[in-house]
């Protein structure tokens, strides 16, 4: 494909007023609470962010009223949540189904670090890695989503006693996943085939949907993992409920606050 085929900034199309500094600017694409500095790897963004709290026992180089004490929230529901699933799975009989929870729990993964790796970059050149990274990531996350989809389909294939698609789990399932297949399309569009919608600024126009679409369905799969977790099955391995939801929220703590609301306005 040609560079003149691709969007060369992941930015909005939206003018805003210029402003000096990092803090709470439009200088980034989503985040507003932490900025990926030019000579910062991309790598980094996986652990930039803050609490939105600050921590006034703290020395005052840690507690500055425009600081935040970063920590990485987002980063342990994440691995949390991976871990205990394959720990419930591995420490069982493992069955074609058990494919399912291991493949999206690993999915939920990719798609945090996916959000993660762009919120902070500023520069044109931080975008367009960053975007390469969010797109290949959010491929291996639907990827694997599918495989994960195909397994179950096969296991309740092969139980034929087990029905398709009757839980609030799968339903919601069936609906992330879609939806994850949409985002995805979209995104490629967007910035890789701007052609496709008339040119690289109208590419620029769904930029803003694109990104309150990502957050939906961030919040699609983080409730279809709680649902999952629920279910009998699981819970006939390890029924400790609380544990899902202290995951799920120390995810949106990690991310939700790294949100930039001016990218996401429409009017």
């Amino acid at each position: 494909m040609s560079a003149a085929g691709m969007a060369t900034e992941a930015d909005s199309p939206v003018s805003f007023p210029t402003h000096h500094g990092h803090d709470e600017t439009d200088a980034t694409p989503l985040l507003g609470t932490a900025h990926q500095e030019p000579y910062q790897p991309l790598r980094q963004n996986l652990i930039l962010g803050s609490a939105p709290v600050t921590l006034p026992s703290l020395p005052s180089i840690v507690s500055h009223t425009n600081s935040r004490f970063p920590l990485k929230i987002a980063q342990l529901g994440a691995w949390l949540f991976l871990l205990l699933v394959w720990y419930e799975l591995l420490t069982h009989k493992l069955l074609l189904a058990s494919l399912h929870p291991l493949g999206n729990s690993l999915l939920l993964l990719l798609l945090v670090n996916s959000i993660l790796l762009l919120q902070p970059t500023s520069t044109s050149e931080q975008k367009r890695h960053g975007t390469w990274a969010h797109a290949t990531l959010n491929g291996a996350a639907l990827g694997v989503g599918v495989g994960a989809a195909v397994a179950m389909i096969v296991h309740k294939q092969i139980n034929t006693d087990h029905p398709h698609f009757e839980s609030v789990h799968a339903r919601f399932g069936v609906a992330t996943y879609f939806l994850l297949l949409g985002q995805a399309l979209v995104g490629v569009v967007q910035y890789f085939c701007p052609r496709v919608v008339g040119g690289v600024e109208n590419g620029k126009k769904l930029y803003k949907y694109h990104r309150v679409a990502g957050y939906v369905v961030l919040g699609m799969v983080l409730v279809t993992a709680v649902l999952g977790a629920q279910t009998d099955w699981m819970r006939s391995m390890w029924d400790v409920r609380w544990v899902w939801i202290v995951a799920v929220v120390l995810i949106l703590v990690g991310v939700v606050p790294r949100i930039n609301p001016h990218k996401l306005q429409f009017f």
